[in-house]
């Protein structure tokens, strides 16, 4: 089973802030088994105010600032994800490979990504 405890949550959180100073990251842990990160603003026009964005499919992405937020994003979050795995080897627990699940997005429904200078 899919768990995340709020340390690794707060490791990915320290991380993404000292990896990406030119934008206001929010990394939330969600039901103990997903990590939510979420661009909040930053200087860059990224041509959208709100989306849930596919990690599996970076390159479905044109804006150049979009990729490199996911690619960074993915790159923090898996080395936590490979260092916490708890159930690599056990094949009888569901999604014996993955630890937590991931959601990624620009701003949210109710506050969307702002463009600050």
């Amino acid at each position: 089973m899919a768990y995340i405890e709020k340390e690794v949550v707060k490791e990915i959180r320290q991380e993404l802030r000292k990896e990406l100073p030119d934008y206001k990251v929010s990394v939330r842990c969600r039901d103990y088994c997903c990590v939510d990160v979420r661009l909040v603003s930053g200087k860059n026009d990224l041509g959208m105010e709100y989306e849930q964005l596919n990690h599996y499919y970076p390159e479905n992405y044109e804006n150049e600032h979009v990729r490199g937020f996911m690619e960074k994003a993915m790159e923090v979050i898996t080395s936590k994800a490979d260092f916490h795995n708890r159930n690599a080897g056990d094949p009888t627990a569901d999604y014996c490979d993955m630890t937590f699940y991931i959601h990624l997005s620009i701003g949210a429904w109710d506050k969307p990504y702002k463009q600050v200078a």
